[in-house]
């Protein structure tokens, strides 16, 4: 027996609703019995249905939000005759989505056929693992639902038959099972959704949405006394006064805070391992939802957000219990506003400059490389809201993504272990997708279901990959297959690398590309045998590869630790400013300590 509430004895207006759709129900059964004979006249055919208001999309036409693509007709127009819903309540065709404390009777999906407990107007499930179990005819039901709670007027499909939601009493919660299809379990609505089609899913939300609100509210608060439900459960009445209560929505921003290719995000203790996820939070009063992402942003990662650049993408229903998400983009102030103002060379310290001078690194290379991410402020989450909150860079959570969704590794312990010792015979000193990409630590974003998910994936389709800064306009082009950071664990030689277009550019005279790399190999004698492998790779994919100064790497992977020093006899110190940025980028796991620089050693 699953938990539920009890059936209360109630008196006045919620009994006589109650005798009122049972006796309904009864008399509709009987006309349908004589029917054939002409004994009685058939129950009342439901109006036409309008169709469907299309889902809620996004600012760029993504496509429907999840809990957004509702099926039905809402057909509020019926919530205020109580006789036509008593009428709809007795259908044949009228079908009852049974709810028992925030959850949902559902089926395994396999052998949908559309039958007794169909997908309520959802279409079939299109890869759906589960599919609601209704009660059909939706009289059948009533005996077994708490009466305190009426029967929820879901909507119309497009034949006009009448969907419901009910509350099931604490002994009718197995009956109610039975009755719906062979095998139906219990399942929380908010777990269970994403496994729903789109449309089924938004209809087990509102449901279990509304059945919650009302056992919330069975008492109006200035009197105490008993409120009944009203307008079709969308509303619960208080009879001394007939003043109508409606349920509250909770507004909440979230937001997807970006500089530029970095983008932060953060993780709250309890979710699970390697999860982050945009910001959020729920408005105060008074506040403007604007004022509320400026707010919840900088009380949880102590980064202030430039207000002019706050924009609206999409809103999403989450009734758990009656939450609406309302998703933003915006920028950080320290991007937005130009940072601090240096710029080219000048970003670079006095043995750095001096290094990219000799070695020949451009001035828009080195902003490539340090900014945004060098005026940016450093997240801190605050006690209480978050326990981690970073920047990561778009290539980076790209690349993090690819390989969850290959079943990659995410520790370097395929192809050639994280110790970077081995690699593919003139191919780039591969040590595996952990090492060449940085530690994944196991980096995952929440599921397509979530509003969070749409704001990343929409920001990671806005923009090109594979770039260090200044080399291109986003299209692909053959030197994203380059890996950008390729290194091992322990103390070896490195080298800074420009793979660009040979020849000047592009033969449709399209401007030059180019791309920094930062090479490194524990098993390699010389620094030249890097460039050496680097430029095979390059030149195998039409390109040409410059090597742009070199030095040591001591990279700890169990203390997450990198230090970038020294320099090369063959090929000059390396700018380690320009190194470590690419580390950074690259490693973001490892802190904002994480990857230091010296000019001294070998």
């Amino acid at each position: 027996m699953l938990a539920g509430r009890h059936c209360p004895r109630l008196a006045g207006p919620a009994r006589s609703h109650w005798r009122r759709a049972r006796r309904a129900a009864a008399a509709t059964r009987a006309a349908a019995a004589g029917a054939g004979s002409g004994d009685a006249a058939p129950a009342p055919a439901a109006a036409p249905a309008a169709a469907a208001p299309p889902p809620e999309s996004d600012a760029q036409g993504a496509g429907p939000i999840f809990y957004s693509a509702y099926p039905l007709d809402r057909a509020a127009h019926l919530r205020h005759d109580e006789a036509r819903l008593q009428q709809l309540l007795a259908q044949p065709a009228a079908r009852l989505l049974p709810v028992c404390g925030g959850r949902v009777l559902v089926t395994p999906a396999a052998g949908r056929d559309g039958g007794n407990g169909g997908n309520g107007g959802g279409g079939e499930g299109g890869g759906a693992a589960q599919r609601l179990a209704w009660v059909v005819p939706a009289a059948d039901a009533l005996a077994h639902l708490d009466p305190s709670v009426p029967p929820l007027l879901l909507g119309l499909d497009a034949a006009g038959a009448p969907h419901f939601g009910g509350h099931a009493s604490l002994a009718g919660a197995d009956a109610l099972a039975a009755a719906a299809a062979p095998g139906a379990r219990w399942a929380a609505a908010r777990g269970v959704g994403p496994e729903l089609d789109a449309g089924e899913a938004a209809l087990a939300a509102t449901a279990a949405g509304l059945t919650q609100w009302h056992l919330s509210s069975l008492y109006a608060g200035a009197t105490g006394e008993a409120t009944e439900g009203a307008e079709g459960g969308f509303a619960r009445r208080v009879p001394s006064t007939g003043r109508s209560v409606y349920p509250r929505i909770d507004p909440a921003i979230i937001t997807l805070v970006t500089a530029g290719d970095w983008a932060l995000l953060g993780r709250k203790a309890e979710w699970p391992a390697g999860r982050y996820s945009t910001l959020a939070g729920f408005l105060e009063v008074g506040e403007t939802l604007e004022q509320a992402l400026v707010r919840e942003v900088l009380e949880e990662s102590a980064v202030r957000v430039a207000p002019e650049t706050v924009r609206y993408v999409a809103s999403q229903p989450w009734p758990f219990p009656r939450s609406l998400m309302v998703g933003f983009a915006a920028e950080a102030e320290a991007a937005a506003r130009g940072g601090g103002g240096r710029r080219g060379l000048e970003l670079l310290g006095g043995p750095g400059r001096g290094a990219a001078m000799d070695v020949g690194l451009r001035p828009w290379e080195v902003e490539g490389a340090l900014l945004p991410r060098g005026d940016l402020e450093e997240p801190v989450p605050q006690p209480g809201e978050m326990e981690d909150v970073r920047w990561f860079h778009r290539d980076w959570i790209r690349a993090a993504m690819e390989a969850a969704a290959a079943g990659s590794s995410t520790d370097g312990s395929d192809g050639g272990g994280g110790d970077g010792s081995s690699g593919g015979g003139g191919g780039a000193p591969d040590a595996g997708p952990g090492a060449r990409c940085g530690d994944f630590g196991g980096f995952q974003i929440p599921g397509p279901y979530s509003l969070a998910h749409r704001l990343i994936t929409g920001w990671l389709d806005g923009g090109g990959g594979g770039g260090n800064g200044g080399c291109g306009d986003g299209e692909a082009w053959a030197g994203d297959a380059v890996p950008q950071v390729s290194i091992g664990a322990g103390t070896f030689k490195y080298v800074l690398l420009r793979v660009r277009d040979a020849d000047g550019g592009a033969a449709d005279g399209a401007p030059p590309r180019s791309k920094l790399l930062v090479w490194g190999h524990p098993h390699a004698d010389y620094h030249n045998h890097i460039h050496q492998r680097a430029k095979g790779f390059a030149s195998r994919l039409g390109l040409a590869c410059d090597v742009l100064g070199g030095g040591r790497i001591e990279h700890r992977p169990d203390q997450r630790e990198i230090c970038v020093y020294g320099y090369s006899a063959a090929f000059g110190p390396a700018p380690h400013e320009v190194a470590a940025a690419l580390l950074k980028r690259w490693f973001p796991l490892y802190g904002a300590g994480g990857v230091t620089i010296s000019y001294d050693g070998y």
